[in-house]
C-alpha cells in the first residue's frame, strides 16, 4: 500500500495533541473574525502533523505527514491574516490528555490510491472513546463528524459512491488487540 502503509506505520505510537483547521481573520466589517478554509485540517501530533487535505483530491483524501502547518496560495495575495483556529475542546471527550490514535478505519475507491496515500474517508478513534470522521463529499471539501461519522457513512452514503469499486480497512497500532 505504499505511501499509506509508510504513514500507518508513522501513526504507531502517535499521540494526539490537537484537531487544527486553517483559516484567516476578516477585519473588513468590524469585530475581527476567524474564517475556516474548507478542505484541510491537521492532527498535531508529538513532533508533525499530519495533514488531511480534501481539496487536493475531488471526493477523496490526501493523507501525509508535515512538519508545519502552512498558509495556502490564495491567501498569500490576500491582505487577511493567516491563522488556525482549534477545534480539539469541541471533539475530545478527554481534552488534555494527548490521548493516542487507537485506531483507523478507511475506505478506498481504488486499490493504485492507497500508494499515493489517498482514500475515499477516514474515521480516526483517539483514545479510547473519541472518534473524527473525515469526509470530503461536502460543498467545503472536508467534512469532520464526531461519534458514528464513519457507521453513518456506510449506512447511508457507501452505496451511493460514484465509483463501483469501495473497499474497507481498519488499522490498528502493534501491541493494541
Amino acid at each position: 500500500m505504499g505511501a499509506l502503509h509508510d504513514l500507518l506505520n508513522e501513526l504507531d505510537g502517535a499521540r494526539v495533541h490537537d484537531v487544527l483547521v486553517p483559516g484567516y481573520i476578516e477585519t473588513a466589517y468590524g469585530t475581527p473574525e476567524f474564517r475556516p478554509l474548507g478542505g484541510t485540517a491537521y492532527l498535531h501530533l508529538d513532533d508533525r502533523f499530519l495533514r488531511i487535505d480534501g481539496s487536493e483530491n475531488e471526493g477523496s483524501l490526501t493523507l501525509r505527514m508535515v512538519d508545519e502547518i502552512t498558509m495556502p496560495a490564495t491567501l498569500e495575495r490576500e491582505d487577511d491574516e493567516f491563522a488556525t483556529a482549534s477545534l480539539t475542546s469541541l471533539f475530545f471527550i478527554d481534552s488534555g490528555a494527548d490521548p493516542p490514535i487507537t485506531r483507523i478505519r478507511y475506505a478506498v475507491n481504488d486499490p493504485a490510491d492507497a500508494d499515493r496515500g489517498v482514500v475515499r474517508c477516514a474515521e480516526f478513534r483517539i483514545g479510547s472513546r473519541s472518534t473524527l470522521f473525515f469526509d470530503p463529499m461536502s460543498l467545503e471539501r472536508l467534512r469532520i463528524a464526531v461519534h458514528d461519522g464513519y457507521d453513518d457513512w456506510q449506512r447511508h452514503d457507501r452505496d451511493r459512491e460514484v465509483v463501483g469499486y469501495v473497499e474497507e480497512f481498519v488499522w490498528e497500532p502493534e501491541g493494541s488487540s
